[in-house]
């Protein structure tokens, strides 16, 4: 079970360090896993998704699923913050969203959500492996559940990316198209 945490705290790690978040070397050690640091854990990952999809909205526009999920992500946030008050833990600061830089392709984009869902879902599930107190394992099941519908967003709009959708469903090719039509003019808005 420890493994399991381990590896999936590495992993969240990993792709946390592939986007480019600046994180200290003091800062990267082998966590203790109490109840305290996983729900801090678990509120600093959302906090980077939400300022990532941020940042490549405001690069890239109104890119889906990005605009979708980046209102997922605020709701997650808020599913955990009672947990900070219930279990009197002080809330880490958000993430700043200068920190990130991200890849100038959309496919590079979205296999950084999907590499980003895997690392949650992983987490989530060590997590649930632990002893946990009712409430905290009811809001970590619902955000690997959301994790899961991120994970699968993501790789259907690769996949459509890659021309490899089901051209059979007429809302996968107005979407698959849209998307088309958002790589043929992907340039930062903010000249970055």
């Amino acid at each position: 079970m420890k493994t399991w945490i381990i590896l999936g705290i590495t992993v969240l790690f990993g792709v946390g360090l592939f986007i480019s978040t600046q994180l200290e070397a003091s800062t990267v050690e082998e966590p203790s896993l109490d109840l305290e640091s996983m729900i801090v854990l678990a509120l600093e990952d959302e906090y980077h998704a939400k300022a990532t999809y941020e940042v490549i909205i405001e690069q890239y526009g109104e890119i889906t699923p990005f605009t979708n999920i980046v209102q997922a992500e605020e709701t997650h946030i808020q599913l955990l913050l009672p947990l900070f008050e219930s279990y009197d833990i002080t809330l880490p600061e958000a993430l700043d969203k200068d920190t990130l830089d991200v890849p100038s392709s959309i496919d590079a984009l979205l296999q950084i959500g999907i590499d980003a869902e895997i690392a949650n879902i992983a987490l989530y599930e060590a997590f649930l492996e632990t002893d946990l107190p009712n409430d905290v394992q009811i809001v970590f099941q619902k955000l690997m559940a959301a994790s899961e519908n991120h994970l699968n967003a993501f790789t259907k709009a690769l996949q459509g990316s890659l021309g490899q959708g089901n051209s059979t469903d007429s809302i996968g090719l107005k979407n698959t198209q849209k998307h088309l039509n958002q790589r043929t003019s992907l340039e930062p808005k903010c000249g970055a």
